[in-house]
C-alpha cells in the first residue's frame, strides 16, 4: 500500500516481485535510493514523473534520459555487470516502469 501512495500510482499498477540474490554478490546495504535499470520496453517518462512526485533519490541505468531529470535523480547510460550488481545491492527499492504491451 505504501508504494502506490508514495509514488502517486494506482494500486493496480504496482506489483511486488521477490528476486533471489545471486550467490557471491555483494551484501545488500540500504543506501536509501530507488533503482531503475534496463532499456527495452521501459517507460522512462512515467518513471521520471513518479520520481518527481515522490521526491525520492534514485539511480537510473539504461539508455539516454528522455528529458530533464528530477532533483535527486542520477542517470547512467550503460554500466558493467559488477557496477549494476553493486547498485542493486545498495538500493532500497528496485523499480521497473514498463510500457503496456
Amino acid at each position: 500500500r505504501a508504494l502506490p501512495e508514495r509514488f502517486a500510482l494506482s494500486p493496480e499498477r504496482v506489483s511486488f516481485v521477490p528476486v533471489p540474490w545471486p550467490e557471491g554478490a555483494p551484501s545488500a546495504e540500504d543506501r536509501g535510493y530507488a533503482l531503475a535499470a534496463g532499456r527495452s520496453g521501459r517507460d522512462h517518462g512515467t518513471l521520471l514523473e513518479a520520481l518527481r512526485r515522490a521526491k525520492v533519490p534514485a539511480v537510473v541505468v539504461g539508455g539516454d534520459p528522455p528529458g530533464s531529470l528530477p532533483e535527486g535523480v542520477v542517470w547512467h547510460g550503460r554500466v558493467d555487470g559488477a557496477t549494476l550488481t553493486e547498485q542493486i545491492a545498495g538500493c532500497r527499492l528496485h523499480l521497473l516502469a514498463l510500457h503496456p504491451v
